[in-house]
C-alpha cells in the first residue's frame, strides 16, 4: 500500500489521497443528492436529501418542515453563526446538514466518519465519535473541520462532495480496521 493512502498529511499527495478514497464511495442513491442539492429550500427538495443523509429512523419530517417554515420567515441570514443560531433544533449533524443544503459550496457535510478521518490526518488519533455536547460539536465543525476541509479544497481544487466522499470512506476504514494501527 502506498504511503499517500494512509499518510495524507503529506500535502503533495492529498490529491491522490482524495482520488483514492473517494473511489471506494459507492452510493446507489447518489442521484438523490445530485438531483436535489443546490435547489430551493422546499420540502420537495429537502425531504429526499434528509432521507438520503439520515436513512431510516433518523429522518424527522417535522424537523425539516420546521426548518423550512422558519427559513421562509427570515428576511436575512448572516453567515454560519447566524444560521446555526436560528436553526437550533434537531441536533448538530442535522443542523449542519441543513446548513450544507443552504450553501453546499460554502459549508461541507460533517459526520463521525469525516471527523475521524480529520483527527487521524491531523493528530494521528482514531476517534470513535465526535466528542462533547451539541455546542462543542458545532464548535469543532466551525473551528476545526471547516478550515481543515477548505484547506484540502484549496490544495486540490476538488469540490466539497468529493472530499467528503474520501473522508467518509477513510473514516469508515479507520473505524472498521483500527486494529491495524496498534496503539495510536
Amino acid at each position: 500500500m502506498s504511503c499517500y493512502i494512509l499518510e495524507p498529511k503529506r500535502v503533495r499527495y492529498m490529491s491522490r489521497f482524495i482520488n483514492f478514497w473517494s473511489e471506494f464511495y459507492i452510493d446507489p442513491k447518489a442521484t438523490i443528492y445530485r438531483d436535489n442539492i443546490g435547489r430551493p429550500l422546499q420540502i420537495i427538495n429537502l425531504e429526499p436529501l434528509f432521507r438520503w443523509k439520515f436513512r431510516g429512523s433518523f429522518y424527522h419530517r417535522q424537523t425539516v418542515e420546521d426548518y423550512i417554515r422558519k427559513f421562509n420567515e427570515l428576511r436575512e441570514l448572516r453567515g454560519l453563526d447566524g444560521f446555526l443560531e436560528q436553526f437550533n433544533a434537531g441536533g448538530p449533524i442535522y443542523r449542519i446538514f441543513f446548513l450544507h443544503c443552504w450553501r453546499p459550496g460554502s459549508y461541507p457535510i460533517f459526520d463521525q466518519h469525516s471527523y475521524r478521518a480529520m483527527q487521524f490526518i491531523n493528530k494521528n488519533i482514531i476517534a470513535k465519535k465526535i466528542p462533547g455536547d451539541e455546542e462543542r460539536q458545532i464548535c469543532i465543525y466551525k473551528k476545526e473541520y471547516i478550515p481543515f476541509i477548505k484547506n484540502i479544497r484549496k490544495k486540490t481544487c476538488f469540490p466539497f462532495k468529493k472530499i467528503d466522499e474520501a473522508l467518509y470512506m477513510f473514516g469508515k476504514f479507520l473505524q472498521n480496521f483500527s486494529n491495524l494501527f496498534g496503539n495510536i
